[in-house]
């Protein structure tokens, strides 16, 4: 009688596999389906160093028939297994073929429980992906069954991405010049901040770090700005960010067009002065350079005693090579809580720029219009 109970629920597995392509929630007749609950088909989830939460059906069910007795012993939670894998391809058990790692968990819940909850990585899962990784994962239920003629019964493979959130956008001048320094801009969305941005160069199929991004000059909230020196010939560039907790993050790729540099500014020799600025001075040298350069500014200090706290500030520059189409840009930083900035561009008699100050927690900024 136990034999022939074992060789018909075995008959009906076979029957089941054999009419499953590709593999479905399979279960022995009157059990209820391995099911998955969450994240659901092709969601989209954030990066979590504490692991990315999972939901699954976990019922009691029938596990195999007992050969002393003939009682039908049941399965529970505990039989229940969780399997991630960056390849959907299934084996010939209808689990996940080349899983990353694959768990048992204690179900939280009541006794039995309906449903069970794991993390996919955190403390279960020691393998750096997926919940710190960005990409496309696969994940799929199973559980023991001692009369099934695979001892497995598996629920379906759902797809799902994982993504950082942060978001990166890079913008650079389509032209450039070798040797000169050129100024480039990152636009970062959806960060929790006090992740450091750098630039990349694709040199053969790795990425270079050639600069880090930072907080200055003339732009927006929301961006970071970088100084950077690129090679003749095309050259492709990325902004990309790591985590603390490893994850990471870049931008699209963007290309520019680097060119030599043989022409000078020569049409633009000369001493400038801006009309509406009558400390801000500079000259145009023979050798490609400003010179000179110094303004004063008005920096703003966090207010004492409600009373607005304003200070003057010097800001003078070394020489700024001011490259072929006449643009020049420059940081320095030349002790820790002094940082300045300037950016611009010669054109016949005219330098257009904007340059910028900050000490401690003062500073200030001004746009200039200097003739010759």
């Amino acid at each position: 009688y136990i034999a022939a109970v074992q060789k018909t629920r075995a008959s009906l597995v076979a029957l089941a596999f054999a009419a499953a392509v590709p593999f479905a929630a399979l279960a022995l007749p009157g059990d209820p389906p391995v099911q998955p609950v969450s994240p659901t088909d092709e969601a989209v989830v954030p990066t979590n160093p504490a692991g990315i939460p999972v939901a699954y059906a976990c019922p009691t069910y029938g596990n195999e028939v007992d050969l002393l007795t003939g009682v039908l012993l049941k399965g529970s939670a505990k039989d229940y297994t969780v399997a991630v894998a960056s390849d959907p391809a299934v084996g010939p058990d209808g689990r996940l073929a080349t899983p990353i790692r694959s768990t048992n968990v204690v179900p939280i819940g009541p006794d039995p429980p309906s449903t069970c909850t794991t993390t996919l990585g955190g403390p279960y899962l020691t393998d750096t992906r997926p919940h710190r990784q960005p990409g496309t994962y696969y994940w799929q239920v199973w559980r023991r069954c001692g009369d099934c003629i695979t001892r497995f019964e598996v629920g379906p493979v759902w797809r799902f991405t994982v993504s950082l959130g942060t978001k990166l956008a890079l913008k650079a001048p389509p032209v450039a010049y070798a040797g000169y320094p050129t100024k480039v801009v990152v636009t970062v969305t959806d960060s929790p901040g006090g992740d450091p941005v750098v630039i990349q160069r694709k040199v053969g199929r790795d990425w270079r770090t050639i600069a880090p991004a930072d907080r200055f000059g003339d732009i927006a909230a929301g961006q970071e700005a970088a100084i950077v020196q690129l090679p003749v010939g095309k050259v492709t560039l990325r902004a990309a960010l790591e985590r603390a907790d490893g994850a990471t993050a870049a931008s699209p790729q963007t290309r520019v067009t680097v060119r030599p540099a043989r022409r000078r500014v020569s049409s633009a020799l000369g001493h400038y002065r801006d009309a509406e600025h009558p400390s801000l001075r500079l000259s145009v040298t023979r050798r490609g350079e400003i010179r000179g350069f110094r303004t004063f500014v008005t920096l703003t200090c966090p207010v004492v005693d409600g009373i607005p706290n304003l200070q003057p500030g010097l800001i003078e520059f070394p020489p700024l090579r001011v490259a072929s189409d006449g643009r020049f840009v420059k940081r320095i930083d030349p002790e820790a809580g002094l940082l300045a900035w300037i950016e611009g561009r010669v054109q016949g008699n005219v330098a257009v720029g904007y340059t910028s100050l900050r000490r401690g927690e003062c500073g200030g900024d001004l746009r200039f219009t200097a003739r010759r």
